[in-house]
C-alpha cells in the first residue's frame, strides 16, 4: 500500500495489544491489534497451523475488529494506495460494502469501507458529489475506495477536497480488481476471532530476532524468492491461496470454500506454487512459509527482487 503522504507511518508494536485466536490448544494464529470491541455473535472460529501453544488465560479474551491499516495490507488489498486521510488508518472496520448509490450514507452503520467503480460520481455535479462525501463521513463511514479504470479515471476534486477537510481515507486502485475477491479477504479477518494474551507471541517473537539479526530478507528470499519476482496479480493470488491453504492445514475443500472457488483452481494453484517454492507436503516448511509471510506483513523488511521492491503487508496477521 503507497501512502502519499510526508510522514511515514511506522506500526509501534510496543504501543499496540498482541490477541491471538482462542482455542485450547492455541494455535500460531496470533495477531497485534490496537482497537477492542465486544464480542459479536456472528464471529466464527478460524485456525492456523497445528503448532501448539500454551493457552492463554481465558479472564484476559477480548475480541477485537481489524483495523483500516489492517485490512488495507492484506493480501487481497495489495494495489490498493491510500492517498488521504492516513491519519485516520488506525481506525476498525466494521464491514466492507460495494455500493454505487450516490445516497448510501443513508444504509450505513458505521465503520464501513465502501468500493465503488465510480460510475454514478461521472453523472453527478460537483455540489453532489461534495455532499456524497460529506454524507459518508457523517455516517461514520471508515473508508471509500475508489477504482480508477474503466469510469473514472481521477479521484473528482470535489471528493478531494472534501477528503482532505474531513481527514477522511481515500483509497484507490489503479488497477482492475475483484471487488468480490477485496470483500471476501476482508470479510474473513473481520469475522475472525481474536483474543488478548497479554504477551509478546511465539511469532512475533521470531519476526523481532530476524529483524534485529538483519536475516530478514534473507528469510523472504530464501523462502518466497519465486514468487515475489511475478507481477502484483498473480503475486496477490498465490500468496492469498498459500494463506488460505496453511489456515486449512491444506484442506482442498475448505480452501475452495474460503477462497469462493472449485476445488479445480484449488488444485491448479498448488501446482504453480509447487513450481514456485517446490513441495508443499514437507511439513517442515510451513513454518517457514508463516514466519515469511509475517515478515511481508509486518513491514519488517522491504525484499528487492529484479530492481524492484516488493510491497510489504503491515498487518501482522499470521503472528
Amino acid at each position: 500500500m503507497n501512502y502519499n503522504t510526508n510522514k511515514k507511518i511506522v506500526t509501534d508494536y510496543s504501543s499496540k495489544k498482541t490477541v491471538c485466536d482462542k482455542g485450547s490448544p492455541m494455535t500460531w494464529n496470533l495477531k497485534v491489534l490496537p482497537t477492542t470491541y465486544e464480542p459479536s455473535e456472528y464471529v466464527r472460529p478460524a485456525t492456523f497451523g497445528a503448532v501448539n501453544i500454551t493457552p492463554i488465560d481465558k479472564q484476559q479474551s477480548v475480541t477485537a475488529l481489524p483495523s483500516l491499516e489492517y485490512i488495507l495490507n492484506l493480501p487481497a488489498f495489495r494495489s490498493a494506495e491510500l492517498i488521504s486521510g492516513g491519519s485516520q488508518i488506525h481506525k476498525p472496520v466494521t464491514w466492507v460494502h460495494i455500493a454505487e448509490i450516490i445516497d448510501v450514507w443513508r444504509f450505513l452503520s458505521g465503520g464501513e469501507l465502501l468500493l465503488s467503480t465510480g460510475i454514478e460520481l461521472v453523472r453527478v455535479s460537483p455540489a453532489v458529489r461534495r455532499n456524497y462525501l460529506y454524507g459518508l463521513a457523517k455516517s461514520g463511514a471508515r473508508a471509500l475506495g475508489i477504482e480508477l479504470v474503466h469510469w473514472i479515471t481521477k479521484v473528482p476534486d470535489e471528493i478531494m477536497d472534501a477528503a482532505n477537510d474531513l481527514s477522511f481515507p481515500i483509497v484507490v486502485f489503479r488497477k482492475e480488481v475483484s471487488f468480490g475477491e477485496l470483500t471476501r479477504a476482508a470479510h474473513r479477518e473481520i469475522l475472525r476471532p481474536r483474543h488478548s494474551c497479554g504477551t509478546e507471541s511465539a511469532m512475533q517473537a521470531i519476526i523481532n530476532s530476524l529483524v534485529d539479526t538483519g536475516r530478514d530478507r534473507s528469510v523472504l528470499k530464501r523462502v518466497l524468492g519465486p514468487l515475489l519476482t511475478l507481477s502484483p496479480r498473480p503475486q496477490t493470488t498465490l500468496l492469498t491461496t498459500l494463506e488460505v491453504l496453511l489456515n486449512t492445514q491444506f484442506n482442498i475443500t475448505a480452501t475452495a470454500r474460503e477462497l469462493g472457488l472449485r476445488r479445480q483452481t484449488i488444485y491448479y494453484r498448488i501446482n504453480q506454487l509447487t513450481g514456485l517454492l517446490g513441495s508443499l507436503d514437507d511439513s517442515s516448511k510451513a513454518l517457514g512459509f508463516m514466519v515469511a509471510l509475517n515478515i511481508l506483513r509486518s513491514g519488517a523488511a522491504i525484499s528487492v527482487t529484479n530492481g524492484n521492491p516488493v510491497r510489504q503487508f503491515k498487518r501482522n496477521k499470521l503472528s
